[in-house]
């Protein structure tokens, strides 16, 4: 295991140990135990084969041995028998915003509830708002809170999505009986988030093309499994949907499952107009009785031109004025990640983050940007190890004294996510704030408050 994956196993044993009321010591010793793991500068391996990681302060004999069996073996038996210990829907409830483990060990104490469907119904029935330290405005919060995480649990990043779905392209692209392949929906639109995964395949033999998909590692359950059309889902919670479709088809079942629906409305409508009948079977002329008569078109961009318009990339087939751009002089060409020149939010192990000044620079270098921006967390955000003034301070200098050193082609950009205070101020002097470059303000307690 590395470092990272290490840290995390530690925050889970802390959290596991929460829900379950074990000694508050023990369990800070495992979350201490994960952030000095996470900010640790010297090379993990090397310090194992020295043993000399017990000669770090924080680092216990025991913490050292569960550190050393993760990192040489990949799991551990105290871990394991931790997580079947807790009943599985209680760690869900974390998952609800504002739901910590004390609120959640409470809640299951005093109600027995041992999952998020058991807790909505206490909710319902108004037992939370009678225990103490919670009330009425707890109860309304924790009942809300149950409803965001049904509504945004049907959506996935994108960037956690892609996750699953490259692999699964590539894995269908490998296969001989697939001529082509490609993603298609909100996935293949670049949404923010995505319900599913859409694929459409061109094959002339579907048949081992459904097996396969169905048999991909990590699948938890096969919904569907048709003869050209299957579905299953993943772990997470992912679904994915396959359709085969013959080569001829595929251009317009590939456009037709890209979406939008809005997309689609209106490019049925041009085509209607020119008298012509577009779907996923193809475009043909509206009074043909099947799409045996469709037009040919081996790709979308020859879908566009038949209707006499310009290609619109996928990310803009919205409905949001795509179609009279591409009637026009077209578009402009897309932001793509090689145009990036640098970014500015980014924490480093002074807060939160993963990586040290040091590391994060030389990520940049090698991406080839010409700067990058720390924004650590200031001290209200107590919990994401925040800096004081002082720290900014030494931090600042850090960076001069790196910027200065030439040591780096990238520039860095001194900044702070900056906490903006219940009554309206920013958590930092404004003498340090003015020495910065920049400043990310940001709210990260008190949300109940009007805007």
């Amino acid at each position: 295991m590395t470092k990272r994956e290490i840290a995390d196993v530690l925050n889970d044993i802390a959290t596991l140990m929460e829900l379950k009321g074990e000694n508050p010591f023990k369990i800070r010793a495992y979350s201490n135990g994960a952030r000095k793991l996470e900010t640790l500068d010297e090379d993990l391996g090397a310090l194992i084969e020295e043993g000399a990681l017990g000669d770090i302060p924080g680092f216990g004999k025991a913490l050292v041995e569960k550190i050393e069996t993760l990192y040489r073996e990949g799991r551990l038996e105290f871990y394991d028998k931790l997580k079947e210990s807790v009943e599985p829907g209680i760690v869900l409830m974390l998952e609800i915003p504002g739901l910590g483990a004390k609120k959640i060990k409470a809640l299951h104490k005093a109600l027995g509830v041992t999952s998020i469907e058991a807790l909505q119904q206490a909710c319902e029935d108004k037992l939370v708002a009678d225990l103490k330290g919670f009330g009425k405005k707890s109860q309304e919060k924790i009942a809300e809170g149950i409803k965001n995480r049904e509504a945004y649990g049907k959506r996935h990043l994108w960037w956690r999505a892609r996750a699953v779905a490259e692999p699964i392209l590539e894995g269908l692209l490998a296969l001989p009986e697939v001529e082509k392949a490609s993603h298609a929906g909100s996935f293949r639109r670049k949404r923010e988030h995505v319900g599913d995964l859409d694929f459409i395949v061109a094959s002339s033999t579907p048949a081992p093309v459904m097996d396969w998909f169905v048999a991909q590692e990590g699948v938890k359950e096969v919904t569907a499994h048709g003869e050209t059309k299957a579905s299953v889902r993943f772990e997470s919670g992912l679904q994915a949907d396959l359709r085969v479709v013959p080569p001829k088809q595929f251009s317009f079942a590939l456009h037709h499952f890209t979406g939008s629906k809005d997309h689609n409305v209106l490019m049925r409508q041009r085509a209607l107009a020119r008298g012509l009948s577009l779907s996923e079977w193809g475009l043909k002329p509206a009074d043909a009785e099947s799409f045996e008569d469709s037009l040919e078109a081996d790709s979308e961009e020859a879908i566009f031109a038949l209707l006499d318009l310009k290609f619109v990339p996928p990310e803009l087939r919205e409905g949001l004025g795509e179609i009279e751009a591409a009637e026009g002089a077209g578009f402009p060409q897309l932001l793509k990640v090689g145009d990036l020149r640098g970014v500015f939010h980014n924490h480093t192990t002074a807060s939160d983050g993963r990586a040290s000044l040091e590391e994060m620079t030389e990520a940049a270098q090698e991406l080839g940007w010409e700067y990058w921006g720390v924004a650590d967390h200031s001290k209200a955000s107590f919990q994401a190890n925040g800096l004081n003034e002082t720290r900014v301070l030494d931090q600042l200098d850090r960076i001069e004294k790196l910027n200065a050193s030439k040591a780096y082609t990238t520039h860095i950009f001194s900044g702070n996510e900056t906490d903006i205070l219940p009554d309206g101020s920013l958590d930092l002097e404004e003498s340090v704030l003015m020495r910065l470059d920049y400043v990310v303000a940001s709210v990260h307690s008190s949300f109940s408050q009007t805007e």
